[in-house]
């Protein structure tokens, strides 16, 4: 399976590196390199792919913007009018992505590296860009604002949130996730600005919220056990941070509110499958909230808590593949089987029957 090759590439070029002590990007860029040519050269593959393609369409005939991020819909747009058509403004969409992370590991410190190449790969690269374009774009401009603020570029950093808030306005609840864990440390002159344009970004995008709630109200419940594997991605995070350099008081805190904010997106889960996607934004931003505490400590990661993001990357892989076999041949583009952009009937059904027979 090509999604196989991908995770394998990473595990191999990582061990290799430890092996042998090199410590160069070469490899690193080979490994963003082979995720971006299975994300781009797909044919109709990745979850909401279909969903992408026809959203891209609609904006093209100038319909649909009052129900998608402004900044997603202009940079849609873009490409779609240069390219010439929606199938391959999505597949540029999914260049751009891996364009923003090649950048983000360019600037990046060991502890990014390793956080980057150990759990954000594995765990996020596929679905983020070939399934939720929108909060991929907008979750790799917060990791430049992240980078942009370690490198005391604060103006800059707040540029950059606000352009990741344009791409997904959910974004605005890991900003807020990360900024509870650091209360003592952001001056409250920055505490005040963010507060304020954040109270304008939600009166400015009030109808897009609802319409938001309107949609999720009308879906049936996921369920008590929805989300359980980002829950379990999570914990094994939080004894990573237990295990840590960081002080009793960083871990406490961290600990604290992630049990929070956790248990409160569990419970929405209940109700509404917005908790799945408060989830999935946790299980991002926590690492970014590590990073950020190591680099005020002018700390690297020990050895502990190493482990515990490549067991947390790990797991979400099994995860991830799991679902990709449960749903595969159901719904327009689903990630199993793969297939390859402008793939003729004859080859795809061809496919089918050898995906078929691997699954028994």
């Amino acid at each position: 399976m090509v999604y196989l090759l991908g995770w394998g590439v990473i595990y191999f070029i990582r061990l290799s590196e430890f092996i042998s002590g090199y410590r160069g990007r070469a490899l690193g860029f080979f490994t963003l390199l082979v995720f971006a040519v299975i994300a781009i050269f797909r044919g109709a593959t990745g979850t909401d792919t279909a969903n992408y393609e026809l959203i891209l369409t609609n904006l093209s005939l100038d319909t649909l913007w009052n129900s998608v991020e402004p900044g997603f819909g202009i940079v849609g747009l873009f490409f779609t009018e240069v390219l010439g058509s929606a199938q391959l403004g999505v597949r540029a969409i999914a260049a751009l992505f891996y364009l923003l992370v090649g950048y983000y590991y360019y600037r990046s410190d060991r502890n990014e590296v390793f956080v980057l190449f150990s759990y954000w790969a594995p765990a996020f690269f596929y679905a983020y860009s070939m399934n939720g374009l929108r909060i991929g774009i907008a979750s790799v401009l917060l990791l430049l604002a992240v980078q942009l603020l370690r490198r005391g570029r604060a103006f800059k950093s707040g540029v950059v949130i606000l352009a990741a808030v344009s791409s997904h306005f959910t974004i605005l609840f890991s900003v807020v996730y990360i900024i509870t864990n650091h209360l003592t440390n952001v001056k409250w002159r920055y505490l005040i600005l963010v507060s304020v344009i954040g109270c304008l970004i939600l009166y400015v995008i009030q109808e897009y919220l609802i319409l938001k709630v309107g949609l999720y109200s009308d879906m049936e419940s996921p369920g008590s056990l929805s989300g359980y594997s980002k829950v379990i991605v999570v914990i094994i995070l939080a004894f990573g941070v237990i295990f840590s350099s960081l002080s009793l008081v960083s871990k406490t805190r961290v600990v604290f509110m992630t049990i929070l904010f956790t248990g409160a997106a569990v419970k929405l889960t209940s109700y509404s499958y917005a908790g799945l996607r408060f989830l999935d934004l946790i299980s991002f931003a926590l690492p970014i909230i590590i990073l950020m505490l190591h680099n005020e400590s002018k700390l690297h990661f020990n050895w502990k808590i190493k482990s515990f993001f490549i067991l947390a990357g790990f797991i979400a892989t099994l995860f991830l593949y799991r679902g990709y076999l449960i749903e595969s041949g159901h719904g327009k583009s689903p990630f199993l089987p793969y297939e390859v952009i402008g793939m003729n009937d004859n080859y795809r059904s061809r496919v089918n029957v050898w995906h078929s027979r691997i699954l028994g």
